[in-house]
Protein backbone atom coordinates (compact mmCIF):
# COMPACT_ATOMS: atom_id res chain seq x y z
CA UNK A 1 0.00 0.00 0.00
CA UNK A 2 1.36 3.41 -0.91
CA UNK A 3 -0.13 6.84 -1.15
CA UNK A 4 1.09 10.38 -1.56
CA UNK A 5 1.50 12.43 1.62
CA UNK A 6 -1.31 14.96 2.12
CA UNK A 7 -0.41 18.46 0.94
CA UNK A 8 -1.35 21.04 3.56
CA UNK A 9 0.00 24.47 4.39
CA UNK A 10 0.88 26.41 7.53
CA UNK A 11 -0.81 29.75 8.38
CA UNK A 12 2.09 31.49 6.64
CA UNK A 13 1.35 29.60 3.44
CA UNK A 14 4.43 27.39 3.63
CA UNK A 15 3.93 23.65 3.04
CA UNK A 16 3.29 21.77 6.26
CA UNK A 17 5.21 18.62 7.06
CA UNK A 18 2.92 15.59 6.64
CA UNK A 19 3.29 14.51 10.29
CA UNK A 20 3.15 18.04 11.72
CA UNK A 21 1.91 17.99 15.32
CA UNK A 22 2.22 14.23 15.87
CA UNK A 23 3.88 13.70 19.24
CA UNK A 24 5.66 10.46 20.05
CA UNK A 25 7.92 8.68 22.52
CA UNK A 26 10.44 5.94 21.81
CA UNK A 27 10.87 3.06 24.22
CA UNK A 28 14.21 1.53 23.29
CA UNK A 29 16.44 3.98 21.38
CA UNK A 30 18.56 1.31 19.73
CA UNK A 31 19.40 1.12 16.04
CA UNK A 32 15.82 0.56 14.89
CA UNK A 33 14.14 2.89 17.36
CA UNK A 34 16.56 5.76 16.77
CA UNK A 35 16.30 5.36 12.99
CA UNK A 36 12.50 5.48 12.99
CA UNK A 37 12.59 8.45 15.36
CA UNK A 38 14.85 10.37 12.96
CA UNK A 39 12.54 9.50 10.05
CA UNK A 40 9.44 10.58 11.98
CA UNK A 41 11.01 13.89 13.03
CA UNK A 42 12.10 14.55 9.45
CA UNK A 43 8.43 14.52 8.46
CA UNK A 44 7.30 16.88 11.19
CA UNK A 45 6.61 14.59 14.17
CA UNK A 46 7.72 15.80 17.60
CA UNK A 47 9.82 13.52 19.81
CA UNK A 48 8.78 14.06 23.40
CA UNK A 49 10.88 11.61 25.37
CA UNK A 50 13.18 8.63 25.04
CA UNK A 51 12.74 5.71 27.43
CA UNK A 52 15.85 3.66 28.04
CA UNK A 53 17.53 1.56 30.70
CA UNK A 54 20.63 3.75 30.37
CA UNK A 55 20.35 7.16 31.98
CA UNK A 56 23.96 8.21 31.52
CA UNK A 57 23.59 9.11 27.87
CA UNK A 58 21.50 11.39 25.73
CA UNK A 59 19.61 9.72 22.92
CA UNK A 60 18.17 11.54 19.93
CA UNK A 61 18.76 14.88 21.62
CA UNK A 62 16.61 13.95 24.62
CA UNK A 63 17.66 12.98 28.08
CA UNK A 64 16.77 9.34 28.63
CA UNK A 65 14.26 8.41 31.32
CA UNK A 66 13.24 5.10 32.86
CA UNK A 67 9.96 3.48 31.88
CA UNK A 68 8.51 4.06 35.34
CA UNK A 69 9.32 7.77 34.98
CA UNK A 70 7.27 8.29 31.82
CA UNK A 71 4.88 11.24 32.22
CA UNK A 72 1.31 10.11 32.77
CA UNK A 73 0.09 12.27 29.88
CA UNK A 74 1.05 10.09 26.96
CA UNK A 75 1.87 11.41 23.48
CA UNK A 76 -0.07 10.48 20.36
CA UNK A 77 2.27 7.57 19.61
CA UNK A 78 4.40 5.30 21.78
CA UNK A 79 6.91 3.34 19.70
CA UNK A 80 8.18 0.17 21.37
CA UNK A 81 11.50 -0.77 19.79
CA UNK A 82 12.87 -3.33 22.21
CA UNK A 83 14.06 -6.93 21.65
CA UNK A 84 11.23 -9.40 21.09
CA UNK A 85 11.80 -11.10 24.44
CA UNK A 86 11.38 -7.77 26.25
CA UNK A 87 8.06 -6.73 24.69
CA UNK A 88 5.92 -8.62 27.20
CA UNK A 89 7.70 -7.06 30.18
CA UNK A 90 7.33 -3.53 28.79
CA UNK A 91 3.65 -4.14 28.06
CA UNK A 92 3.06 -5.40 31.61
CA UNK A 93 4.78 -2.31 33.01
CA UNK A 94 2.63 -0.02 30.87
CA UNK A 95 -0.56 -1.88 31.81
CA UNK A 96 0.18 -1.50 35.55
CA UNK A 97 0.61 2.27 35.42
CA UNK A 98 -2.15 4.83 35.82
CA UNK A 99 -2.33 7.29 32.93
CA UNK A 100 -4.01 10.61 32.45
CA UNK A 101 -7.16 10.44 30.31
CA UNK A 102 -6.93 11.70 26.73
CA UNK A 103 -9.65 12.85 24.36
CA UNK A 104 -8.04 10.63 21.71
CA UNK A 105 -6.56 7.31 22.80
CA UNK A 106 -2.82 6.96 22.30
CA UNK A 107 -1.46 4.48 19.79
CA UNK A 108 1.21 1.96 20.79
CA UNK A 109 3.19 0.28 18.02
CA UNK A 110 5.98 -2.25 18.38
CA UNK A 111 8.63 -2.78 15.70
CA UNK A 112 9.10 -6.55 15.94
CA UNK A 113 9.03 -8.53 12.73
CA UNK A 114 8.23 -11.89 14.30
CA UNK A 115 5.33 -10.76 16.49
CA UNK A 116 2.06 -9.15 15.54
CA UNK A 117 -0.27 -6.68 17.19
CA UNK A 118 -1.54 -9.40 19.52
CA UNK A 119 1.68 -8.97 21.52
CA UNK A 120 0.06 -5.77 22.86
CA UNK A 121 -3.33 -7.33 23.60
CA UNK A 122 -3.22 -6.56 27.32
CA UNK A 123 -3.18 -2.82 26.53
CA UNK A 124 -6.62 -3.07 24.95
CA UNK A 125 -8.12 -2.94 28.45
CA UNK A 126 -6.78 0.64 28.63
CA UNK A 127 -8.69 1.36 25.41
CA UNK A 128 -5.47 2.19 23.63
CA UNK A 129 -4.98 1.63 19.93
CA UNK A 130 -2.34 -1.04 19.25
CA UNK A 131 -0.43 -2.39 16.30
CA UNK A 132 2.93 -3.30 14.83
CA UNK A 133 5.17 -1.48 12.36
CA UNK A 134 8.12 -3.54 11.15
CA UNK A 135 10.76 -2.02 8.86
CA UNK A 136 12.05 -4.69 6.51
CA UNK A 137 15.64 -3.48 6.55
CA UNK A 138 18.93 -4.50 8.15
CA UNK A 139 20.06 -1.97 10.77
CA UNK A 140 23.77 -2.55 11.29
CA UNK A 141 23.81 0.97 12.74
CA UNK A 142 21.37 3.82 13.30
CA UNK A 143 20.19 5.12 9.92
CA UNK A 144 19.41 8.83 10.18
CA UNK A 145 18.84 9.65 6.50
CA UNK A 146 15.04 9.98 6.04
CA UNK A 147 15.41 9.08 2.35
CA UNK A 148 16.03 5.50 3.49
CA UNK A 149 12.49 5.36 4.84
CA UNK A 150 11.12 5.67 1.30
CA UNK A 151 13.33 2.74 0.27
CA UNK A 152 12.09 0.48 3.07
CA UNK A 153 9.10 -1.86 3.07
CA UNK A 154 7.00 -1.91 6.24
CA UNK A 155 4.96 -4.87 7.43
CA UNK A 156 2.12 -3.94 9.77
CA UNK A 157 -1.04 -5.02 11.52
CA UNK A 158 -3.29 -3.62 14.22
CA UNK A 159 -6.74 -2.29 14.99
CA UNK A 160 -8.38 0.14 12.59
CA UNK A 161 -7.12 3.28 14.36
CA UNK A 162 -3.57 1.95 14.56
CA UNK A 163 -3.56 0.95 10.90
CA UNK A 164 -4.87 4.38 9.91
CA UNK A 165 -1.95 6.02 11.71
CA UNK A 166 0.50 3.52 10.24
CA UNK A 167 -0.67 4.28 6.71
CA UNK A 168 -0.41 8.01 7.42
CA UNK A 169 3.17 7.54 8.60
CA UNK A 170 4.27 5.31 5.73
CA UNK A 171 2.61 7.67 3.24
CA UNK A 172 4.56 10.54 4.79
CA UNK A 173 7.73 8.53 4.24
CA UNK A 174 6.73 7.55 0.72
CA UNK A 175 7.21 3.91 1.69
CA UNK A 176 5.56 0.68 0.60
CA UNK A 177 3.60 -1.12 3.32
CA UNK A 178 1.37 -4.17 3.60
CA UNK A 179 -0.62 -5.93 6.29
CA UNK A 180 1.08 -9.07 7.66
CA UNK A 181 -1.35 -11.07 9.85
CA UNK A 182 -0.08 -12.20 13.25
CA UNK A 183 -0.42 -15.87 12.30
CA UNK A 184 2.09 -15.40 9.49
CA UNK A 185 4.55 -13.12 11.27
CA UNK A 186 6.99 -15.76 12.48
CA UNK A 187 7.78 -17.17 9.03
CA UNK A 188 7.54 -13.72 7.42
CA UNK A 189 10.37 -12.66 9.70
CA UNK A 190 12.25 -15.92 9.18
CA UNK A 191 12.24 -15.24 5.43
CA UNK A 192 13.58 -11.76 6.20
CA UNK A 193 16.53 -13.26 8.04
CA UNK A 194 17.30 -15.35 4.96
CA UNK A 195 17.15 -12.31 2.69
CA UNK A 196 19.38 -10.14 4.89
CA UNK A 197 21.33 -12.20 7.41
CA UNK A 198 21.52 -15.16 5.06
CA UNK A 199 22.91 -13.06 2.22
CA UNK A 200 25.48 -11.46 4.52
CA UNK A 201 26.46 -14.89 5.84
CA UNK A 202 27.08 -16.20 2.33
CA UNK A 203 29.25 -13.19 1.44
CA UNK A 204 31.25 -13.61 4.64
CA UNK A 205 31.64 -17.33 3.88
CA UNK A 206 33.14 -16.43 0.50
CA UNK A 207 35.47 -13.95 2.21
CA UNK A 208 36.44 -16.61 4.75
CA UNK A 209 37.44 -18.95 1.96
CA UNK A 210 39.52 -16.18 0.37
CA UNK A 211 41.35 -15.69 3.67
CA UNK A 212 41.94 -19.44 4.01
CA UNK A 213 43.47 -19.47 0.54
CA UNK A 214 45.68 -16.50 1.38
CA UNK A 215 44.21 -14.34 -1.37
CA UNK A 216 44.70 -10.56 -1.33
CA UNK A 217 42.20 -8.50 0.67
CA UNK A 218 41.04 -6.90 -2.58
CA UNK A 219 39.45 -10.23 -3.48
CA UNK A 220 37.13 -9.97 -0.49
CA UNK A 221 36.05 -6.52 -1.61
CA UNK A 222 35.48 -8.01 -5.04
CA UNK A 223 33.15 -10.63 -3.57
CA UNK A 224 31.14 -7.91 -1.81
CA UNK A 225 30.84 -6.01 -5.08
CA UNK A 226 29.78 -9.19 -6.85
CA UNK A 227 27.07 -9.83 -4.26
CA UNK A 228 25.81 -6.26 -4.51
CA UNK A 229 25.61 -6.61 -8.27
CA UNK A 230 23.58 -9.79 -7.92
CA UNK A 231 21.17 -8.05 -5.54
CA UNK A 232 20.83 -5.06 -7.86
CA UNK A 233 20.04 -7.43 -10.71
CA UNK A 234 16.85 -8.32 -8.86
CA UNK A 235 15.64 -4.76 -9.46
CA UNK A 236 15.67 -5.42 -13.19
CA UNK A 237 13.50 -8.52 -12.87
CA UNK A 238 9.81 -7.67 -12.83
CA UNK A 239 8.23 -10.95 -11.74
CA UNK A 240 10.21 -14.19 -11.47
CA UNK A 241 13.27 -13.29 -9.40
CA UNK A 242 14.86 -16.67 -10.17
CA UNK A 243 15.67 -15.16 -13.57
CA UNK A 244 18.41 -13.19 -11.80
CA UNK A 245 20.18 -16.38 -10.64
CA UNK A 246 23.32 -17.00 -12.66
CA UNK A 247 26.49 -19.06 -12.34
CA UNK A 248 27.69 -22.63 -12.84
CA UNK A 249 24.85 -24.22 -10.84
CA UNK A 250 22.24 -22.36 -12.91
CA UNK A 251 24.00 -23.64 -16.02
CA UNK A 252 24.11 -27.20 -14.67
CA UNK A 253 27.88 -27.49 -15.09
CA UNK A 254 29.12 -30.95 -14.12
CA UNK A 255 32.49 -29.49 -13.08
CA UNK A 256 30.75 -27.88 -10.09
CA UNK A 257 30.99 -31.23 -8.27
CA UNK A 258 34.77 -31.12 -8.74
CA UNK A 259 34.88 -27.59 -7.32
CA UNK A 260 32.90 -28.83 -4.33
CA UNK A 261 35.45 -31.58 -3.68
CA UNK A 262 38.23 -28.98 -3.82
CA UNK A 263 36.30 -26.93 -1.28
CA UNK A 264 35.91 -30.02 0.92
CA UNK A 265 39.68 -30.37 1.07
CA UNK A 266 40.42 -26.65 1.57
CA UNK A 267 37.62 -25.56 3.93
CA UNK A 268 35.43 -28.51 4.99
CA UNK A 269 33.20 -26.38 7.24
CA UNK A 270 31.83 -24.59 4.17
CA UNK A 271 31.25 -27.79 2.22
CA UNK A 272 27.72 -28.63 3.50
CA UNK A 273 26.64 -25.00 3.07
CA UNK A 274 27.81 -24.96 -0.55
CA UNK A 275 26.10 -28.27 -1.36
CA UNK A 276 22.78 -27.29 0.20
CA UNK A 277 22.88 -23.81 -1.34
CA UNK A 278 23.39 -25.38 -4.77
CA UNK A 279 20.42 -27.68 -4.22
CA UNK A 280 18.21 -24.77 -3.19
CA UNK A 281 19.40 -22.81 -6.24
CA UNK A 282 18.22 -25.64 -8.49
CA UNK A 283 14.90 -25.86 -6.65
CA UNK A 284 14.30 -22.14 -7.13
CA UNK A 285 15.20 -22.31 -10.80
CA UNK A 286 13.16 -25.37 -11.71
CA UNK A 287 10.36 -25.46 -9.14
CA UNK A 288 8.45 -28.68 -9.63
CA UNK A 289 9.73 -29.24 -13.18
CA UNK A 290 12.71 -31.49 -13.93
CA UNK A 291 14.67 -28.66 -15.55
CA UNK A 292 17.36 -29.19 -18.14
CA UNK A 293 19.10 -32.55 -18.34
CA UNK A 294 22.35 -30.95 -17.13
CA UNK A 295 20.67 -29.47 -14.06
CA UNK A 296 18.87 -32.75 -13.40
CA UNK A 297 22.17 -34.62 -13.39
CA UNK A 298 23.76 -32.02 -11.14
CA UNK A 299 20.85 -32.27 -8.73
CA UNK A 300 21.18 -36.05 -8.55
CA UNK A 301 24.91 -35.72 -7.83
CA UNK A 302 24.27 -33.19 -5.08
CA UNK A 303 21.62 -35.40 -3.47
CA UNK A 304 24.06 -38.30 -3.51
CA UNK A 305 26.57 -36.15 -1.63
CA UNK A 306 23.94 -35.28 0.99
CA UNK A 307 23.24 -38.98 1.53
CA UNK A 308 26.83 -39.82 2.29
CA UNK A 309 27.45 -40.95 5.82
CA UNK A 310 28.89 -38.12 7.91
CA UNK A 311 27.93 -35.35 5.46
CA UNK A 312 27.03 -32.98 8.30
CA UNK A 313 29.64 -34.18 10.82
CA UNK A 314 31.84 -31.13 10.28
CA UNK A 315 28.96 -28.93 11.42
CA UNK A 316 27.91 -31.15 14.33
CA UNK A 317 31.35 -31.90 15.73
Amino acid sequence: MTSDPPKTTTPSGAPAAPLDGLTFSVVGPGRVGSSLAHWLCARGAILREVVSRRLDTEALGCRSILLRAMPTDLPDLVLLSVPDQEIDGVVRALARREWSPRSVAPTVLHTSGARGADALASLEALEWSTGSLHPLRAFATSLTDPQLASETFFGFDGDSSAEALILKITAAWGADAARIPSAQRSLYHFAATLAAGGAATLVESASSLARTLGLPSEVQEGYRGLALGAIRALDRVTSDTSAAITGPVARGEASYIERLEELHRAEPRLYPLAVLTALETLRQLDGGSPGSSARKTLREDLIAICRREGFLDVLLG
